[in-house]
Formats: C-alpha cells, structure tokens, sequence
C-alpha cells in the first residue's frame, strides 16, 4: 500500500515551510479491520499534534468495497476533488499517473532526514509503478503474502508437501491433472491471487 499526491493548481509549495497560515490535508484511506483503522487515526493526531509546520492532516476511511475503493478514489480526484493525499494498491498507480493525477516526490525525499530507512529497492518499485525514473508514491505499509493448501489434494496426487520453492514449483505441475480422463485440465496445482477462486477480486 502506498500514498501519493498532487497540488492543486492554485497552491503554492509550502511544504518544509513553517508558516503562519493553516495547512490543511485530507487522506483518504481504507481499513481492513478496527485496528488498523485506529491505527491511521493515531498516526494522524501524532503527526497533528508533533509537526512545526501548522499542518492538520484529516484522516478520512473509506471502505474497501472489493477494490471500488480506487475507483472512487479516481473518480472524485478526475472531478476535481477528492483528497490531497491517500492509501491505495500498487496496481492502481499508473491509472493515477496516466491521468496527472500524482506529483513528483523527488525533491522531497532527496531532503528528507530519514529516506534511508527506506530499503533502496523499495524505491526502485516504486518508480516502476510510475513508469519513469520519478517517484510518485511511498510505501507505509506492508502486506504479508501466504500460500495455504489442501492437504487432501496433495495425499491424493501423492505428493509431499514442498519446503522450498524449487519443490514448491513442482508439486504445482503434479498437482495439475486431468482427473476425468477426457484430455482437459480440471484441477490446477495453484490459483493465483485475484483469480477466479483467488483471496480478493
């Protein structure tokens, strides 16, 4: 999950500035449970409460919706409005960037105190999301990856449970049949997430 955001035409560059005017900044963000939910709201008011700068950050949830989250997280930022900032996957970076939806943060991270604490790969996805050398966006979070089986597919193929990838791979092609015996597929060793049957739309 990342954020990212662009100014608006009319504002003038004040971040890293201390000023006397109010800055006020609406994020836009998803929960998938009360704590983490609780968790964004604890940042925000941290960040309220600690900053030099007069910026106020709303924290607004949204709800997932099975990934309509982003489209209306699209749609209101083509109307003209939406937030200033906000969480949103990976893969819905480039319909952002395509749309000039999102601002170069390069300036910014070459100032920032602490970019090293980011792993420098981090950085490199990050400008293959955008498509360019830039960056738009910033990791805060991450997301575990799993894999869960059956353990009845594998005793009745007769396969061992795989330890390392390499047997991983393997009992993907084994577990790949054609149990019918009408020459098609009709069980595959492995769904890939976001597939038909897939952890999430």
């Amino acid at each position: 999950m990342v954020t990212g955001c662009k100014k608006k035409d009319d504002e003038s560059s004040t971040i890293g500035n201390v000023t006397d005017k109010p800055i006020n900044i609406t994020h836009w963000y998803w929960a998938d449970n009360p704590d983490y939910s609780a968790k964004m709201q604890q940042i925000a008011t941290d960040f309220n409460n600690s900053n030099n700068m007069n910026i106020k950050v709303s924290a607004q949830e949204y709800p997932w919706e099975g990934g309509g989250y982003s489209e209306t997280l699209f749609t209101a930022a083509m109307g003209g409005g939406g937030p200033d900032t906000a969480a949103w996957k990976l893969t819905s970076t480039p319909l952002f960037k395509a749309n000039n939806l999102l601002a170069v943060l390069d300036s910014y991270i070459d100032k920032w105190d602490d970019k090293d604490d980011i792993e420098s790969n981090l950085y490199e996805v990050m400008k293959t999301a955008g498509g360019s050398d830039s960056i738009y966006v910033m990791p805060w979070n991450t997301q575990i990856l799993y894999v869960y089986y059956r353990p009845s597919m594998f005793k009745d193929a007769n396969v061992a449970v795989p330890t390392t990838y390499e047997e991983f791979l393997e009992a993907c092609r084994k577990l790949t049949r054609d149990t019918t015996g009408d020459g098609k597929t009709d069980v595959y060793g492995f769904g890939m997430r976001g597939s038909t049957g897939g952890q999430e739309p």
